[in-house]
């Protein structure tokens, strides 16, 4: 199969797409009967394409999101719960693509050494009660606390060196951390009591961070990261923006609410960034919490931060004109209430998806009590 052949049959997917979500239609398009996911994978493989043409494909379907309406209302909220299944199907797809894409050996002349920072700290009211007695970074998905989850998923040929951040819970994560992560990568627990702008800004005095080094939230899941095309874009986009690149944050389409909203200021860069927006819109970038930093990105902090996505990434790129590039993520959990972590366990255990929808309802501290969550 040759370019025009695989073009072609790309293009009449893209059109097959977006023809169930004007008005949100009651099933979404049927795309076993465009292709099967094999014909797709099989599409993918055999195409002479590049490496970079074939993971430039990961991002082009999901911009078919961007046509649909504003969503504003609670009398919508039936139309966005649609409107997910639907992207769910299309983010299978997209690891369909994703299996079928190699790794290019020369990307193994990337970055090396790497530190990832993973900030423990936090309340996490809508995990409640389940937080009341532990911190949100060891709740169990699948028998393995959600830091394990964190650690396994991080490139283990890039970063050799994780820092795990936390307060008053630091002797319980660190137990927790030892007993259920054994991998390659080197872990350092780091009790501190300092909000997350301000921990970044004592690991870089001592010494402790790489150029680039990785920002995890511990509420976040990624699922498969193509690190090798991650790392590529970063790249490109450091040369690009020169002197006032500070990072690339990892991003989607996802509506559910991540850490905030990203409005582009072209394909590359990020024009303006929005933690808790009270309105996003379909065409907003949701921010994942992840992100790859310079150590120039440091010099933005200020002794008054706290929050490094609500008050540093918002003033270094606008008005002090720092470069943040994003780079497109198909897939990854934001786990912040009960029911999300109720989806994370449907997928290993499935007998749970016929349970009543109340059953993942998220259980408030309110009508519980109101001990404060770590």
């Amino acid at each position: 199969m040759d370019k025009k052949d695989l073009q072609s049959a790309l293009t009449k997917l893209g059109k097959a797409l977006p023809a169930a979500i004007p008005g949100f239609g009651p099933v979404f398009v049927d795309l076993k009967g465009q292709f099967t996911d094999e014909d797709l994978a099989r599409i993918i493989r055999e195409a002479a394409l590049s490496a970079d043409e074939k993971r430039a494909l990961l991002a082009g379907p999901a911009a078919i999101l961007a046509g649909v309406q504003e969503i504003t209302d609670e009398a919508s909220r039936s139309m966005l719960d649609a409107l997910v299944a639907q992207e769910n199907r299309l983010y299978c797809l997209l690891e369909i693509i994703r299996d079928a894409i190699p790794s290019r050996e020369e990307d193994a002349d990337g970055p090396h050494d790497l530190v990832a920072v993973i900030p423990t700290g936090g309340t996490a009211r809508g995990l409640w009660p389940l937080t009341s007695v532990q911190p949100k970074c060891l709740v169990a998905i699948d028998r393995k606390p959600l830091l394990a989850h964190i650690l396994a998923g991080l490139d283990q040929a890039r970063f050799t060196r994780a820092i795990v951040t936390a307060d008053d819970w630091h002797p319980m994560v660190e137990s927790y951390g030892q007993a259920f992560y054994r991998g390659p990568i080197d872990v350092e627990y780091v009790q501190v009591r300092a909000t997350p702008a301000q921990q970044l800004k004592q690991l870089a005095e001592n010494g402790s961070l790489s150029d680039p080094f990785l920002l995890h939230y511990c509420d976040i899941r990624l699922h498969k990261v193509d690190w090798p095309w991650v790392f590529s874009s970063y790249a490109r986009n450091r040369d690009s923006a020169r002197g006032s690149f500070v990072g690339m944050v990892l991003a989607s389409r996802w509506l559910r609410l991540g850490v905030g909203i990203i409005r582009p200021l072209n394909d590359d860069f990020v024009g303006e960034f929005v933690e808790h927006p009270e309105r996003p819109l379909s065409t907003d970038l949701i921010g994942t919490g992840v992100a790859l930093f310079e150590t120039r990105f440091i010099d933005h902090i200020r002794p008054e931060d706290g929050s490094v996505f609500a008050d540093v990434v918002p003033r270094a790129i606008k008005r002090e004109k720092a470069k943040l590039a994003y780079c497109p993520l198909p897939s990854w959990d934001h786990i912040q209430h009960m029911d999300d972590l109720f989806d994370c366990q449907v997928g290993y255990y499935p007998h749970m998806a016929g349970r009543p929808a109340a059953m993942s309802r998220t259980i408030r501290p309110e009508e519980r009590g109101t001990r404060k969550a770590g």
